[in-house]
């Protein structure tokens, strides 16, 4: 979407092998064995996005060598990245970062784990969030953005752009990147 509307993209992926774009740059950052090993960790310490720093620090070398203008989390529901350490990072680096919520995200639903750990999860969260200046929230529906802004995200901005139209997707997006 915003290499339509004349922006540079760069997109990091779990795992990127045999994944070429002429539109954008394409950054594998992680491969299936890390992903495996961060859902395992997870699922027994109640550690959803907290793990993969090998693939998080590959993504921040290639955010710190491109210094894009915004930052996009999509699929932040997903085992390949440490939010913290990713979260640390882009404060430090002061880059305005969008993520984009699904009804999935890990701090806001309980997932299954063999130690519940939902007082320290909601203790780590909260203060990242809270300290995360220039971070905004998309929600794809209104009661995502409820449950978000209930949680974790009560002073951070959240916007709802419906994931229907992919026309009217793009262009929301668009008008969010460039109003930041």
């Amino acid at each position: 979407m915003a290499c339509g509307s004349g922006d540079t993209c760069h997109t990091a992926l779990a795992e990127a092998s045999g994944v070429e774009s002429e539109i954008c740059s394409v950054y594998p950052i992680g491969n299936s064995i890390e992903r495996k090993v961060h859902k395992a960790l997870a699922y027994i310490g109640d550690t959803h996005m907290m793990h993969s720093t090998r693939s998080t620090s590959t993504l921040i070398d290639n955010i710190g060598y491109a210094r894009p203008d915004i930052v996009h989390i999509n699929n932040a529901h997903m085992d390949f990245f440490n939010l913290p350490l990713l979260a640390d990072a882009l404060i430090k680096m002061q880059i305005p970062t969008v993520i984009t919520l699904s009804p999935d995200f890990p701090v806001m639903n309980h997932h299954p784990a063999i130690i519940k750990r939902n007082n320290y999860n909601r203790r780590l969260f909260n203060a990242m969030f809270s300290m995360w200046d220039l971070l905004f929230v998309v929600a794809p529906n209104e009661s995502v953005a409820k449950t978000a802004s209930n949680t974790f995200f009560d002073a951070t901005p959240i916007y709802v752009i419906e994931q229907t139209d992919i026309q009217s997707m793009s262009s929301k997006y668009s008008m969010l990147f460039h109003n930041i």
